[in-house]
């Protein structure tokens, strides 16, 4: 009996270490969240870039930067991403394929070795490149832009996505301000439009009858005093009517 219960203790001891070792975190959803997660800047423990997947190696990748995008600079224009097991709380990096474009949103020196870099698991810490083209969870509500307009992420409000409502331009639509109303500079004649903005459950935020544009100018919404979140932006003239969906962050 009393070698039983010393079995059933040193497994209990076991059990709790091993459970003191999983990662404990809180998940953040999107890449620009979790780089400026808090603030409206990338931490500074992180080092965003674009780069290259050159090799793989049995607890690590090696990857060639392409260009720094925010952050913390790479220490040399090759790094190495450390392979996590999880409980480390960070990403297991055999997967990556050598040839491949990525922006990658890396924690800063491990250990003793500044060239070496991990992914966090407890976010999305890299997104991938197609033909120029970066996919994946980037915001709330994005999952794909051209790298071109990827911009400066330092905000990650840089991310200019534009929409068009016959001859009106609406962008950014990620954004912390809120985004801009302009007619074409080309259009021959001034135009009326009725706008409203809705929160992502309906409710009825903001409105404007009947206001006058003429072409080449530009009105911005202000959405500064907003929380962050998902919000519709209905916009009609003449009969035609649209809904866009804006992201403040």
């Amino acid at each position: 009996m009393k070698k039983a219960l010393t079995l059933i203790f040193l497994l209990a001891f076991i059990l709790q270490s091993e459970v003191s070792k999983a990662c404990s975190c809180i998940y953040i959803g999107t890449f620009c969240e979790t780089i400026t997660y808090n603030s409206e800047e990338v931490s500074p423990y992180l080092c965003v870039i674009r780069g290259t997947v050159i090799a793989q190696e049995s607890d690590k990748m090696k990857v060639r930067v392409v260009e720094h995008l925010g952050g913390t600079a790479p220490v040399s224009h090759e790094i190495f991403i450390r392979s996590g097991n999880g409980a480390d709380c960070a990403e297991f990096v055999g997967g990556f394929e050598i040839g491949k474009d990525f922006v990658f949103a890396m924690n800063t020196g491990w250990g003793l070795s500044m060239d070496l870099y991990s992914l966090t698991i407890c976010g999305v810490s890299y997104l991938r490149i197609n033909n120029e083209v970066v996919e994946g969870k980037i915001a709330p509500g994005i999952n794909s832009i051209n790298y071109s307009k990827l911009g400066t992420i330092n905000e990650c409000g840089n991310l200019i996505i534009e929409q068009k409502i016959g001859l009106f331009s609406i962008f950014p639509t990620l954004t912390s301000a809120g985004p801009s109303i302009s007619l074409d500079p080309e259009s021959s004649e001034s135009v009326l439009i009725d706008w409203e903005v809705y929160s992502n459950i309906g409710q009825l935020l903001d409105e404007k009858n009947a206001q006058n544009f003429v072409p080449g100018e530009k009105f911005t919404l202000n959405m500064e005093t907003y929380p962050p979140g998902v919000y519709l932006l209905r916009i009609q003239r003449s009969g035609e009517r649209k809904v866009i969906k804006i992201v403040k962050i």
